[in-house]
């Protein structure tokens, strides 16, 4: 019910300009209940996001990397006013600390479907996780701030892109690598 007043809130107002009593009198609850549950509206902006957002993505049970990242567009195509009212009342730093979890498991699906076989360093794999990471929350934000006009599709595509920019990447890899590099994928691998 908390999570439902703050929504509905945000559609008419800034994060930043509601308040606890504000979300109480919305969802008919005292204030008691609210601070038992959460700290202030940003704890509660926080379990919307992990858990809100999560079991509405995970709805079917898909697991893979193309299902999960069609239900993350088509929820935030359909939640529109609360994420954008999101992104707008929080610093960067705030929302990227919102997003990374999930949008890092993500990666970590897509490489492994994708790319699982590129003979490279787990470091490395786990550097170009992490860069991927980053530059998919950059381009979400942006995606949101421009008004969410690409659909699923186009994000697919895009994805698409950068498996075959991995994949480019291990030719170029099996070509200059070092033996004594080939030596270490060796024993990472036992």
């Amino acid at each position: 019910m908390l999570a439902d007043a703050l929504k509905e809130l945000m559609k008419k107002k800034s994060l930043r300009k509601i308040t606890v009593q504000n979300i109480t009198d919305q969802s008919k609850l005292n204030r008691q209940t609210f601070y038992y549950h959460f700290k202030d509206v940003y704890d509660l902006l926080g379990w919307i996001y992990k858990t809100g957002i999560s079991s509405y993505i995970n709805s079917d049970g898909s697991k893979d990397w193309q299902s999960l990242l069609v239900h993350t567009i088509k929820y935030a195509r359909r939640n529109k006013s609360f994420v954008r009212n999101t992104i707008r009342s929080l610093r960067k730093e705030a929302v990227e600390k919102f997003l990374y979890p999930f949008v890092h498991d993500w990666m970590v699906l897509f490489f492994n479907d994708t790319c699982g076989n590129i003979m490279m360093r787990q470091s490395d794999k786990d550097f170009v996780m992490e860069l991927y990471t980053f530059a998919f929350i950059g381009m979400g934000l942006e995606w949101i701030g421009q008004g969410m006009k690409e659909d699923e599709y186009y994000w697919i595509d895009k994805t698409q892109t950068m498996a075959s920019l991995l994949l480019q990447l291990d030719s170029l890899y099996s070509v200059k690598r070092p033996a004594q590099y080939n030596f270490c994928l060796q024993a990472e691998k036992v």
